[in-house]
């Protein structure tokens, strides 16, 4: 499904048992970074042990991709219908992902900017339990305009409307191991490319950087209206932990913003770019799917294939 879909698809896996094929799991991770598709896995029934390597490639590809694996009964399948059907909605914009590995009480903080038009929370773990607070510091309950789309022991989704501009809590809390993905509706959002020499074309990099060397990075807005901008882009890795702030410069005229230099870290990282949007109110997009370093080679770039800046290429005579 993943190699004749469209890029940026959203793919859905029912399935009641382990990978038998896990051993192209890194194909798999390689190619959901070039086609940047968000894959959710929905288990009906006991799919065995937890493990296995056929769960854990499950476990890999759903984090990879920005997705989630949800455990569910059979006789559930349609409250979860009910919720793919929300999430393949049009102009769908990633606001964070974050894995815990333990059971825990955590709280985060994200932005909302004037743009969203909704913004949508999902939980997969044990018992979990999802406390949506806006910029007034009020918990958002069903009579204050938070939706159930599904309530489920293993799973919580939960969406807000027409949401005030502002930075918003989210508190959640777990029995064990847990996903947790934010996404929104609005038109603003933006596409990435790493290169190895400063460049304002898209076409001329990559959609993963190379790992241990310099890397430069080009932001490219999309519907991003005067005066609103993108200020920093940050590397977070698959915990939400930031590792890396690095400022973004617009080229004058454009949407297009770069990076100073950097070195990409070695384990699986997103792309966090923050600004404010034409109101002043704070703006976050995160990238649909996690990137992770390649090494020295040829590289494959959205439009095409290259090699390496330096490699001698043979000339036929």
């Amino acid at each position: 499904a993943l190699e004749v879909s469209l890029p940026s698809s959203h793919i859905y896996v029912f399935t009641d048992a382990s990978s038998k094929d896990y051993y192209l799991l890194n194909d798999v991770l390689k190619l959901i970074q070039r086609k940047q598709s968000q894959i959710v896995f929905v288990m009906t029934g006991d799919c065995g042990n937890h493990s296995h390597p056929g769960y854990q490639a499950y476990e890999r590809i759903a984090s990879t991709s920005s997705g989630q694996v949800f455990h569910l009964m059979k006789s559930d399948v349609d409250e979860v219908l009910n919720f793919v059907r929300v999430s393949l909605q049009a102009r769908k914009v990633n606001l964070f992902a974050v894995d815990r590995k333990a059971g825990d009480l955590k709280e985060f903080e994200f932005d909302v900017d004037g743009s969203l038009r909704e913004f949508t929370v999902s939980v997969s773990g044990e018992s979990p339990v999802v406390t949506v607070i806006n910029s007034k510091g009020e918990v958002i309950d069903q009579s204050k305009g938070l939706f159930e789309l599904l309530n489920h022991k293993n799973i919580s989704i939960v969406n807000i409307k027409d949401p005030e501009p502002g930075r918003w809590k989210l508190r959640v809390n777990s029995g064990g191991a847990h996903t947790i993905r934010a996404t929104g509706l609005s038109k603003i959002d933006f596409l990435h490319g790493f290169s190895r020499q400063p460049t304002e074309n898209l076409k001329e990099t990559y959609h993963r950087p190379l790992k241990g060397a310099p890397t430069y990075l080009l932001v490219n807005a999309t519907d991003l209206p005067e005066p609103a901008t993108f200020k920093n882009v940050k590397i977070i890795d698959l915990e939400g932990n930031s590792l890396q702030n690095i400022p973004l410069h617009r080229f004058p005229g454009s949407n297009l913003f770069n990076a100073t230099k950097f070195f990409p870290p070695d384990e699986y990282f997103y792309l966090k770019v923050a600004g404010s949007d034409e109101h002043g109110y704070p703006i976050e997009r995160m990238t649909s799917t996690a990137i992770s370093a390649q090494l020295p080679g040829r590289i494959v770039s959205f439009f095409g294939s290259f090699p390496l800046a330096g490699r001698k290429r043979k000339i036929a005579k």
